[in-house]
């Protein structure tokens, strides 16, 4: 596996913005310090209302000086978070781009540790939680802590009294929230967990939302969207009750500065100690300073959600690689596939999956791997397309190991079409040219014919233009088979792997996609795991795999001669194939 120590994503992610996100946070930091513009102004005219002769010019200018602070503040404000906004746009982009690379190529126990509705709130969710990082909270933090500052600086200037009773309740409000958002990074953690679930059991009902639509039932029925959603409500009314005592008393603090500062101020000027102009200054100031906290308190509750966010995507982006070689090595000479000894055991489980397996495939042949469920046929496949390793042993095309071979070198050589056809929300077209992106209409018109795939598709409203909806759903699972064997055709690749490509097809579905592998094995050598042995029977030769291991190997007719475990097999499907419901007359 890859043991290069990649650079941080976020860190990789900012470098080209660091500049922008600088001004940006300078700018609002500007913003937040004219903030104090008004109550300065209110000051300065205090002085010149209770001056004997009051200077009406100079009001006039302080009021034009208020107007053009508080105008000047929203123009530095605006065009702080235009900034903050576009680096968190670009960052957001950028790692987004970086993980969808990176599921690419992690290997497959990272996927599995990630179910479906994991990963979309990963690249979905948690990189969307950054954007309030970048847009809104790092130039906050620096604004909510501006204001307090520089308004305690003023009001020691003033007076040293009235700065430490305008402050008096911060350690106060401070120490409240500290309690109350003790130990909330695992409620944070769990949070995740259960928005995870309710991802993953949404994605489920809209899969299969028309099965449920056949049986008049809604989401409400899947335990797992109910679940999913009900956790995240139970969760979230937790979480209220545990803070709610104490943000409300955070807020009063900080909100009720004025019970202090108000009697105090007047007290003082009573006593002669402050001037009436102090007094507005002090009230003007001090009421407010503590106001912007309220800013950090919201950070605060959301940092670490963002922490966890960021944790999350960040593992992601490290995530284990399956290994590439440093350069990549002369092509192979031929399509022989070769296993020598190949041992592999599932993360997590105690039994090998496959054991000392071994064979070689010759070009231009055509092979089945059988046996039981769970003997290991579809694991094979998986390390013939290294979506795995083998623990042991060597698997080779053309006798290159395939931990030797680049990426671009294994796509090139092997193309994979599995049970369940993977087709995106495009035209028939664009879905063709994933295999091949420079084939013209007519190249593809031909691969569809070869996988009798060209007539459905003529048919279609705008044929080859047609949009197919998402995973497909315009086509039956026989035609999307089909269309998948075409874009292996159109790939070109010389070793083709199929998994169980006609296991839910009708009968006529079966015949094309049949002719379809027959024209995949013209001069390519061809892997088919299958569980219906009749549609194999036929082939150049055929493994028979049992509890992970391979018992025998041959062409149909010598398997059923010596191999008990293919004869029962095959007997067994004979006899469910000729099974019928008794009573009825035939259709």
């Amino acid at each position: 596996m890859s043991t290069a120590a990649p650079d941080d994503p976020l860190r990789s992610a900012l470098r080209a913005h660091r500049g922008r996100l600088a001004l940006a946070t300078a700018l609002i930091c500007a913003s937040a310090c004219l903030e104090l513009v008004p109550h300065l102004v209110v000051f300065a005219a205090a002085v010149e209302v209770f001056a004997p002769r009051p200077d009406v010019g100079a009001l006039a200018w302080l009021v034009a000086a208020a107007f053009g602070g508080v105008v000047l503040r929203f123009l530095l404000l605006g065009g702080g978070y235009i900034l903050s906004h576009g680096v968190a746009f670009s960052v957001m982009r950028t790692l987004r781009l970086r993980l969808t690379k990176k599921l690419s190529r992690v290997t497959a126990s990272v996927l599995e540790a990630h179910p479906g509705g994991d990963l979309k709130k990963i690249v979905v969710d948690d990189v969307a939680s950054l954007e309030g990082l970048f847009a809104h909270h790092l130039p906050e933090l620096a604004s909510g802590l501006i204001v307090p500052l520089l308004g305690a600086g003023i009001l020691l200037w003033s007076d040293w009294r009235l700065a430490a009773l305008a402050l008096a309740m911060m350690p106060v409000a401070i120490g409240v929230q500290a309690v109350t958002m003790r130990g909330f990074g695992a409620a944070w953690a769990e949070w995740h967990a259960a928005e995870a679930r309710a991802n993953a059991g949404v994605l489920e009902f809209i899969r299969g939302v028309v099965v449920l639509k056949a049986f008049d039932r809604d989401a409400s029925s899947l335990a797992r969207v109910r679940d999913g959603i009900y956790g995240i409500r139970d969760l979230a009314v937790a979480m209220t009750r545990r803070t709610m005592r104490g943000y409300g008393l955070f807020f009063a603090l900080l909100s009720g500065n004025l019970l202090v500062v108000l009697p105090a101020g007047l007290w003082l000027h009573l006593s002669g100690d402050i001037g009436r102009e102090q007094l507005v200054l002090f009230v003007a100031i001090g009421a407010g300073l503590m106001l912007p906290l309220m800013k950090l308190l919201v950070l605060f509750g959301n940092a670490q959600l963002v922490q966890g966010a960021l944790d999350r995507v960040r593992r992601l982006a490290l995530a284990e690689e399956v290994d590439e070689p440093p350069s990549a090595p002369p092509d192979p000479p031929a399509a022989a596939v070769r296993f020598d000894g190949v041992g592999f055991s599932y993360t997590g489980r105690d039994e090998p999956a496959v054991s000392g397996v071994g064979f070689e495939l010759a070009p231009g042949t055509t092979t089945a791997i059988v046996g039981p469920s769970g003997a290991g046929k579809t694991t094979l496949l998986r390390l013939l397309v290294r979506a795995y390793d083998p623990d042991a042993g060597v698997v080779s095309i053309g006798g290159v190991d395939l931990r030797a071979l680049t990426a671009a070198q294994r796509v090139a050589l092997v193309s994979h079409v599995s049970q369940d056809t993977t087709l995106f929300d495009g035209s028939v077209e664009d879905n063709l040219r994933l295999a091949r992106p420079d084939a013209t209409l007519d190249e593809l018109k031909a691969a569809c014919r070869a996988a009798h795939a060209h007539a459905f598709v003529e048919a279609l409203p705008e044929g080859y233009a047609t949009a197919l909806g998402d995973r497909g759903a315009r086509l039956s699972g026989g035609e999307r088979q089909r269309l998948a064997i075409a874009r292996a055709l159109l790939k070109g690749a010389p070793v083709i792997a199929l998994d169980e490509v006609t296991a839910n097809v009708d009968p006529d579905s079966e015949r094309g996609i049949q002719a379809g592998i027959a024209a995949l094995a013209a001069r390519r050598t061809v892997v088919v795991v299958a569980h219906r042995l009749r549609t194999v029977a036929h082939v150049d030769r055929l493994l028979v795999m049992h509890d992970g291991r391979l018992v025998d190997q041959g062409p149909h007719a010598e398997l059923l001669a010596r191999c008990a475990i293919y004869a029962a097999m095959w007997r067994a499907q004979e006899d469910a194939e000729g099974w019928t419901l008794t009573g009825g007359a035939p259709c």
